[in-house]
């Protein structure tokens, strides 16, 4: 996500079939220190709040993400790819519906959430920091390769899923779940008009923001064509929003997303008292919203 924190370094390790991981299975390559330009993110990695965010992203997303994996039939022995693992909860499922006889290798620019997770320490996971953006993936690998809310933030996103649909084996699924933000959460009862009305601007202003650090708010429908241009062949898409009420995960998500954008929705022209109650509005059970729309879609490589 573009925006916020400032790195002048990373370390980035290839996906290798012929070399081993730092934990010494194969199939990966140790990370090497490379230079690269000053990068801007809309989220600031050093905020402390990544842990919490991903946590209110999993318990709202993950129901619709694995039944869409359920449905697309993931089976034991599988060899899957997670880009943008995030804090690890949809490769944690991959890997119970891959079973010992599979593999899983999630990626990601940051991945302490990833490493320190007890549902990811087994021999056939492996996670690599890669950066999709600009790292190659290994040709016709995986039975499938998965994203959720990462390629609407690159500017080559394009390229990016030429990539992963490189990555994956003849015959083999992609699947992307990306929100589709032109379509404003709507609320459905609040404890005032005010509160309505305030949630609305709040809401504006962080798409806004996002948008400004490079995030396409229509992207979620855009993958459809991106996905046929990209080689491949029953392509499927498919939406879902829900209610939920106010201290739920999705409002809570609002919650830690105003707190980690505070600055830029200060500069946005919101006062911070206006913040401080719609972080009380979106914990209030009183309050009701849906949440963004989240479209998925899979396609299958020719």
């Amino acid at each position: 996500m573009v925006g916020g924190a400032r790195r002048a370094h990373r370390h980035r390790g290839t996906p290798d079939r012929h070399h081993p991981d730092r934990r010494g299975r194969s199939d990966r390559t140790a990370p090497v220190a490379v230079e690269e330009p000053v990068t801007e993110y809309v989220f600031d990695a050093a905020d402390g709040l990544a842990a919490e965010h991903h946590r209110y992203l999993a318990d709202t997303l993950d129901p619709f993400t694995f039944d869409r994996l359920d449905r697309l039939g993931v089976r034991p022995g599988w060899r899957c790819l997670e880009v943008g693992g995030g804090g690890g909860t949809v490769a944690a499922r991959l890997r119970e519906l891959v079973g010992d006889t599979g593999s899983v290798v999630v990626t990601d620019l940051e991945t302490g959430l990833l490493t320190s997770s007890p549902a990811l320490r087994h021999d056939n996971v492996t996670v690599l920091r890669h950066d999709v953006r600009t790292e190659p993936l290994p040709a016709d690998e995986f039975d499938l390769a998965h994203s959720r809310l990462v390629l609407g933030h690159l500017e080559n996103r394009e390229e990016v899923v030429a990539e992963v649909v490189g990555a994956v084996k003849p015959g083999g699924w992609v699947l992307f779940d990306e929100f589709e933000t032109v379509i404003a959460p709507m609320v459905l009862e609040a404890p005032a008009p005010a509160d309505a009305e305030l949630f609305h601007r709040v809401v504006a202003a962080i798409t806004e923001v996002v948008a400004a650090g490079g995030m396409n708010h229509r992207w979620g429908h855009e993958v459809y064509a991106c996905l046929a241009r990209a080689g491949t062949t029953d392509v499927h898409a498919e939406g879902a929003f829900r209610s939920c009420r106010g201290g739920g995960p999705a409002m809570m998500l609002h919650h830690v997303v105003s707190r980690r954008l505070e600055a830029a929705l200060l500069r946005e022209g919101l006062g911070t008292d206006e913040l401080h109650r719609f972080r009380e509005v979106v914990a209030d059970p009183a309050f009701a919203a849906t949440t963004y729309v989240l479209i998925s879609t899979r396609a299958r490589k020719c």
